[in-house]
């Protein structure tokens, strides 16, 4: 179902995962959707930029360097107008002159989605409640990976997470069969590649049944290319 049409050998290796974009694109690759984007690296490329993208947006950095963009504050939601850009994009610039993302903003239930190499278990995915305060979550379902897509769908059910895409207080079902799907994907990439140490989504948006899924930010750190400094920042626990 997940795997037979993976690039399980992608020619990953140094630069094509060193930007925000590389790293965007690696994700369509292995089929997991992420939201319309636009990356500026000067003022002068806004208008050009904007033309292709529809309220609201997310505006956040894309340097490179900056793991979580959340934390350090260079983040903005719920943009929804030129002279709204502005105020995003100068305070952004002031603190780190990197490019610039500008996203579209996307409804649903956010998820933490994650694969890491741990010594003594090997490959595992790790799935949460996704967001700003995935450190807090004390729930996290783990699987083996590849995994089949009935595993994943039966962790769901055993998990926190699942009220949650059922729909709550009147609010639509989330496309569970979507996100089995992106986490299957994830699990069949990783298990075959033998490049990434992690791959860190958070959130991934999980929309109303039948509009899928789509990961807002990634976070990969290739073998051998991951100081401990940044491993402690790494919001998995595997």
């Amino acid at each position: 179902m997940c795997s037979s049409d993976l690039p399980l050998s992608d020619g990953l290796t140094g630069g094509s995962l060193d930007s925000l974009a590389g790293q965007f694109q690696f994700l369509e690759r292995i089929g997991i959707a992420v939201p319309a984007y636009r990356i500026v690296s000067a003022e002068a490329q806004l208008e050009a930029a904007l033309a292709g993208l529809r309220y609201p947006l997310a505006v956040k950095t894309a340097a490179p360097e900056v793991l979580h963009k959340t934390d350090t504050g260079l983040v903005y939601l719920d943009i929804r107008n030129r002279e709204q850009v502005l105020q995003a994009w100068n305070p952004i610039r002031a603190v780190n002159a990197g490019p610039v993302l500008f996203q579209e903003m996307v409804q649903g239930v956010e998820v933490f989605l994650s694969a890491s190499r741990d010594p003594d278990f090997g490959e595992v995915l790790c799935i949460a409640r996704g967001g700003v305060l995935v450190e807090q979550e004390q729930h996290k379902t783990y699987l083996a990976c590849p995994a089949h897509p009935q595993e994943v769908r039966d962790a769901l059910e055993r998990g926190r997470l699942m009220p949650l895409l059922s729909g709550l207080r009147g609010r639509k079902a989330a496309d569970v069969d979507a996100l089995v799907e992106a986490v299957c994907r994830l699990g069949a990439f990783f298990a075959a590649n033998r490049t990434l140490e992690v791959i860190e989504l958070n959130p991934v948006i999980v929309a109303a049944r039948g509009e899928g899924v789509r990961a807002v930010d990634v976070v990969t750190i290739e073998i051998g290319r991951a100081p401990s400094e940044l491993q402690s920042r790494l919001h998995l626990v595997c």
